[in-house]
């Protein structure tokens, strides 16, 4: 799986508020239904989230992630 290029990064810096909070609404469905989703499925989200970004240097992201979806995994929101 490749990292984010400089360019990429740059990008997300760079997002305007709209396209924030549809980023954040994704990511919201994400954790909402991520108990359904196929473990393949779940792998690679976690893969990508843990090396894409911003964060990609912090060593301990992968285990913030984990424990952020552990304590939502029965997490249900109404849209």
């Amino acid at each position: 799986m490749q990292k984010a290029s400089k360019a990429t990064t740059e990008a997300i810096v760079k997002l305007t508020n709209l396209q924030r909070r549809i980023l954040q609404r994704l990511g919201l469905a994400v954790v909402v239904g991520w108990n359904g989703l196929p473990t393949e499925v779940q792998k690679t989200l976690f893969r990508t989230a843990s090396t894409q970004g911003l964060l990609q240097d912090r060593h301990d992201l992968p285990e913030d992630i984990a424990r952020f979806l552990h304590q939502h995994k029965d997490d249900e929101t109404s849209t």
